[in-house]
Order: C-alpha cells, then structure tokens, then sequence
C-alpha cells in the first residue's frame, strides 16, 4: 500500500465514523421520542378509561329510560 492509498482509506474512514456518530445520535433521539409518547399514552390511560366507562354508564340509564317509556 502506498501513502496516496492509506491517506485515502484514512479519509474515508474518518467519514464513515462521523456518519455513524451522526446516525447513532439521530436513532438515539427518536428512540427518547418514542419514549416519551408511550409514556404520555400510559399516564393518560386511566382517565381515558374513567370517562370510558361514564360514558357507557349513561348509556345504559338512557337504554334503561327508554326501554321503561316502551312499557
């Protein structure tokens, strides 16, 4: 190998490493992304079931309602 060869191989290598660095922080912040939002969803979880389950009460007392002003 000569000098001409391993400054080129130097080069592309110095390149290759800051494109890894580059890709590895970019994968590391969606990955905090993803994160964040799965957690976001769990914390909300319990109030969406909460007005869920309210919801499917009032529609039983309006069934319940309507099925007594059927009698």
């Amino acid at each position: 190998m000569g000098l001409d060869t391993l400054i080129a191989l130097d080069r592309y290598l110095s390149v290759v490493t800051c494109k890894g660095v580059t890709m590895e922080f970019l994968s590391f912040l969606v990955l905090c992304a993803i994160a964040f939002f799965l957690w976001r969803i769990a914390d909300q979880m319990p109030d969406v079931l909460f007005r869920l389950s309210e919801v499917q009460k009032d529609i039983a007392d309006m069934r319940r309602q309507g099925d007594s002003a059927d009698e």
